[in-house]
């Protein structure tokens, strides 16, 4: 039911708290103001016909900033007896302070009186200065009552506090309230109650006789064990309770995203607002997690949830502004920028300021270059690292290059924090950081910072990114050879850094570095690692192209990579394209050696190929017919330059072109082009019918034996239509296969054509 009707976007099923129901009901025509509506939580603090919740938003958001404003703005706000919800504001706001300011003391015991709400938040909050015996005197006396001044509610809220003050003296007003019989039962309950809580018992005793027993056994120790098993009892109770409400707030967590994910789309906005709104930073944090997986599954993120989101980026909760970060950082909300910054400028969390930094580098805008170098002397090394690598961003790198008085300032200001902040232990990681946004930077006055940093001293992550940072040089500029220096990275004993040196001569390098990478690659190579060495032939194949490469050099690799297809393909097809463009004959007729090269090194790959055991037999085939067909391609550009030179030439070269290409086609399957070329071959010298005839024959025979019957009566078929036509014993041969072949597919029912590998006509007659 509850979720059904979250899901039409029913009211919320809850009971407001009595706070709330004393301010829920606003004048007619009012209007509420939430905590998101404003950048000025003094503002939202007292403005009228608010609710309770988001003035307790407000204050907080005042005690988080820690400036002498914001103290005096609450002390002022503790003194207006005129407006009490602003008065509770403030002492709730007080009470969730991990580290209270002294200041407040006295303000918070002036609350103290007939109000009941007020005064329970009042010594709710002094209780978290239990630590300063003055204050935990001034409970335990308001507790005891010792003149009977006071009312049972303030009293009640004062054995409250002194149950979280775990020392003897505490201890021992409680037993007295639980033990003395003038007082009232509501008192002596509380006090029980308040010892369970002092001892972390985690359930409600009430016995007065369980606590003298317990009272017997611990008064006797010194008031330091007292307070230390006190501590050790606590401890082990919060350990529990954390682990309960992770629980809890998990499961709340995953019903909220039933509720929004089951929800009409009409309603889910609303949903979704109501999250955002919600006075539990856990739900708020919750809505800004569902803008996050919403982004990612590319649902529309409406306006007002983008506004409500920036007005979040200043939430008291430190767990919610990191989700909102996160949120607007995939959001790339340039809207948000503004706010991300002013936040980033006062934010107290080192957690949140990183998530900040994180969400402004993407929106590609210098006016946060300033900020980010001003992060590098942060107190924590994180947020150091997280501007660090800001700086050395895609998104802002090239910025700041476009402006050479940015550009110096940043490259001195991460050369201090290089020298100031790194190095000792603890520091690798911002060093790192570091040095990649310095070579980021390109400054040819850092080059020398990278070089030091290569020696076997430093440790891996920073060689490694000294090695990215000299790949940003590019190619030799003046006195900068940074793939000199890289070539160390070659050298160095961790495979990892040789990894990214071998990358770094990816933009480095010129072909007078191929020998060095072709080291790396040599089949007898025995150290490198084999992503060392597929990155070492992905930069060594870039080079071949390299202006700087002569043909003598590249046919020398061409020789060096016999017995690698793969490899030698891509020298072979360099030199094509060089030897394309000339027109001298002897240029040519090199071409056509090199094409025909080409055409066998794929008749290779398709052999191999059909011998693979990681693929299905249909992938193999597929693989078989792509190498085929290239290897067809260029077996035809270099018969054609031989043909060009005397279409009747049936020298030796010649006549083992036919084949080869005879060879290709068949392996392709390409029939009917296979048929027209025999012809063709014919046709040009009738010494080529024995070779020809024999081919066909032959493959249609294999075809056969594998019960391929469909692809061999496709290539009879295609042989019978020659013209010139086959002659004997050819003919006969084909005559007898097609015969046979069509008996076997009469005798079929259904006809089995099962997925072959043509392998003996791979390569065959070669």
């Amino acid at each position: 039911m509850i979720l059904a009707a979250l899901a039409a976007g029913a009211a919320w099923p809850c009971l407001p708290s009595a706070d709330a129901q004393s301010t829920a009901a606003a004048p007619p025509g009012a209007v509420a103001t939430t905590s998101s509506s404003t950048d000025d939580p003094a503002a939202v603090l007292r403005a009228p016909n608010i609710a309770q919740r988001d003035r307790d938003e407000a204050a907080a958001k005042l005690i988080l900033r820690r400036t002498p404003e914001a103290r005096q703005l609450l002390v002022a706000a503790m003194a207006d007896a005129t407006n009490r919800s602003v008065q509770r504001a403030a002492a709730r706001a007080v009470a969730l302070d991990p580290d209270p300011d002294p200041a407040f003391i006295n303000p918070l015991f002036d609350l103290i009186g007939a109000d009941p709400a007020l005064t329970d938040a009042a010594i709710q909050a002094l209780a978290g200065y239990r630590a300063q015996v003055s204050v935990a005197a001034k409970l335990i006396a308001l507790a005891v009552d010792a003149p009977h001044q006071q009312r049972e509610a303030t009293r009640l809220a004062a054995i409250r506090a002194v149950g979280t003050m775990p020392n003897k003296p505490a201890a021992r007003a409680l037993m007295d309230l639980l033990n003395a019989d003038a007082e009232s039962p509501a008192i002596r309950t509380a006090a029980a109650v308040a010892l369970g809580d002092m001892t972390a018992a985690g359930v409600k005793r009430t016995d007065p006789a369980h606590w003298q027993r317990w009272w017997t056994e611990n008064q006797i120790k010194d008031d330091a064990s007292f307070a230390r098993d006190l501590l050790e009892a606590r401890d082990a109770r919060l350990v529990r309770l954390q682990n309960r409400f992770d629980r809890y707030v998990g499961e709340m967590r995953a019903i909220l995203e039933e509720v929004y994910q089951s929800a009409p789309e009409k309603n889910k906005e609303a949903i979704l607002l109501r999250y955002l709104r919600s006075p539990e930073p856990e739900t708020r944090a919750m809505g800004a997690t569902i803008v996050q997986s919403d982004f990612t599954q590319t649902r529309p993120i409406p306006p007002a949830v983008r506004d409500e989101l920036r007005g979040m980026l200043t939430d008291s909760s430190s767990q919610v502004r990191i989700a909102v970060a996160q949120a607007l950082f995939l959001l790339n909300d340039a809207q948000a920028f503004d706010a991300l910054l002013a936040q980033l400028a006062r934010e107290q969390d080192a957690d949140v300021r990183m998530e900040l930094a994180r969400a402004l580098v993407p929106m590609r805008d210098v006016r946060v270059v300033q900020p980010l170098v001003k992060l590098l002397s942060d107190p924590s090394t994180a947020v150091a690292e997280t501007a660090a690598r800001g700086l050395g961003d895609s998104n802002l790198a090239p910025l700041i290059q476009r402006d050479p008085a940015l550009s110096t300032l940043v490259a001195q200001e991460l050369t201090v924090a290089l020298t100031k902040r790194t190095g000792p232990p603890g520091t690798t990681s911002l060093r790192a950081a570091l040095i990649d946004a310095m070579g980021a930077l390109r400054n040819p006055n850092l080059h020398r910072h990278f070089t030091a940093m290569l020696k076997p001293n430093e440790s891996v992550v920073v060689r490694r990114a000294a090695l990215r940072a000299l790949g940003q040089y590019g190619k030799p500029n003046g006195e900068i050879w940074p793939a000199g220096a890289v070539g160390e990275g070659l050298r160095d004993g961790d495979d990892t850094v040789r990894l990214e040196a071998v990358r770094a001569l990816r933009t480095t390098a010129d072909f007078s570095h191929a020998s060095i990478l072709y080291d790396l690659i040599k089949r007898d190579s025995p150290e490198p690692s084999q992503s060392v060495r597929d990155e070492a032939w992905a930069v060594l194949k870039t080079l071949f192209s390299d202006p700087s490469a002569g043909n003598a050099q590249l046919a020398g690799f061409a020789d060096a990579f016999k017995g690698e297809p793969e490899r030698r393909i891509e020298v072979l097809k360099v030199l094509a394209e060089r030897l394309a463009s000339l027109s001298d004959p002897q240029s040519q007729s090199s071409l056509a050696s090199f094409r025909s090269s080409l055409g066998a090194e794929y008749m290779e790959l398709a052999k191999r190929a059909a011998e693979r055991p990681d693929l299905d037999a249909a992938a193999r085939e597929q693989a078989v017919i792509e190498n085929a067909k290239q290897a067809d391609i260029y077996f035809d550009l270099a018969l054609k330059h031989y043909r060009a030179k005397d279409p009747r030439d049936q020298g030796m070269t010649t006549s083992d072109l036919l084949e080869r290409r005879m060879d290709a086609l068949l392996a392709s399957k390409q029939y009917q082009t296979a048929a027209d070329f025999a012809a063709s071959s014919i046709t040009a010298n009738t010494g080529n019918q024995e070779a020809m005839g024999r081919k066909i024959n032959t493959e249609a025979d294999r075809l056969r034996d594998l019960g391929a019957l469909t692809d061999a009566l496709r290539l009879i078929e295609a042989a019978k239509r020659m013209d010139p036509p086959l002659v004997e014993p050819s003919a006969s041969s084909i005559e007898r296969l097609e015969a046979a072949v069509r008996a076997q597919l009469q005798n079929q029912a259904p006809p089995n054509n099962p997925i072959t590998t043509p392998r003996s006509a791979v390569g065959s007659g070669q």
